[in-house]
C-alpha cells in the first residue's frame, strides 16, 4: 500500500508542472513559430523530412515524460504538443502500464473534471497489451469542453493515451490540441 501512494505521489509531481501551464503545455506555447523554439532554446528536430512534427526539448518538461513532439503549420503555429514516457515494460495484462495510466487520469480529472474514457479491450483481459499491439483495440481518456473540462482558452482539446509497443511493453501519450486545430493543415 506505501508503494503504491509512493507512486501516486511520484506521478503527481512529474503532471503538476504540465498541468499548471496547461495553456503553454510544458512550456511550449502554443502558436509558436518553429524559429521561435529555436530562439528560445527548444532544438526543434524534423522528426520526417518534409513533415511538419518536430522533437523538441520543452523548457519545463517532467521526468515521467521524456520525449516531446510538436506539429506546426506555417499559418497557425504549433498546433499540437504531445509528451511521450518511456517504454514500460509489462506482462501481458498490461497490469503495470494500465497503474502508472489510471493514476495520470485520476491526476488529470482532478485538474480538468472527469474525462471520457474511451475503450474496447476489458481492462481484464489477459491480452490488453497484445490486443492494443496487433492495433485490434484502442484505450483513450479525452478531456473536452463538451464535456464540462476546462483546460485553457487556447487549448481545444486534451488526449491521454495508452499504446502498446510490444504484446509486454507500452508507453503513455498526453496530447494537447490548439484551437487552431481544425484550420491548421495535415499534410
Amino acid at each position: 500500500m506505501n508503494m503504491r501512494r509512493g507512486i501516486r505521489l511520484v506521478l503527481l509531481l512529474c503532471l503538476l508542472p504540465s498541468l499548471a501551464c496547461a495553456s503553454s503545455p510544458f512550456g511550449i506555447t502554443l502558436g509558436m513559430t518553429v524559429e521561435e523554439m529555436e530562439s528560445a532554446w527548444m532544438y526543434p528536430e524534423r522528426i520526417y523530412e518534409g513533415d511538419s512534427f518536430y522533437w523538441v526539448d520543452p523548457p519545463y518538461p517532467t521526468p515521467f515524460f521524456t520525449q516531446y513532439a510538436v506539429k506546426v503549420d506555417q499559418g497557425y503555429g504549433v498546433y499540437i504538443v504531445q509528451a511521450y514516457s518511456d517504454e514500460i515494460l509489462c506482462d501481458s495484462s498490461g497490469s503495470q502500464i494500465k497503474e502508472a495510466y489510471l493514476q495520470l487520469e485520476e491526476e488529470m480529472n482532478a485538474q480538468f473534471g472527469r474525462g471520457e474514457r474511451y475503450w474496447d479491450i476489458p481492462m481484464d483481459s489477459e491480452q490488453f497489451l497484445e490486443t492494443l499491439f496487433d492495433e485490434a483495440g484502442y484505450f483513450y481518456t479525452e478531456y473536452y469542453e463538451d464535456f464540462g473540462n476546462y483546460i485553457a482558452d487556447d487549448i481545444f482539446d486534451a488526449a491521454l493515451l495508452l499504446l502498446a509497443a510490444s504484446p509486454t511493453s507500452g508507453v503513455i501519450q498526453l496530447e494537447y490540441l490548439s484551437d487552431d486545430y481544425w484550420e491548421a493543415e495535415f499534410p
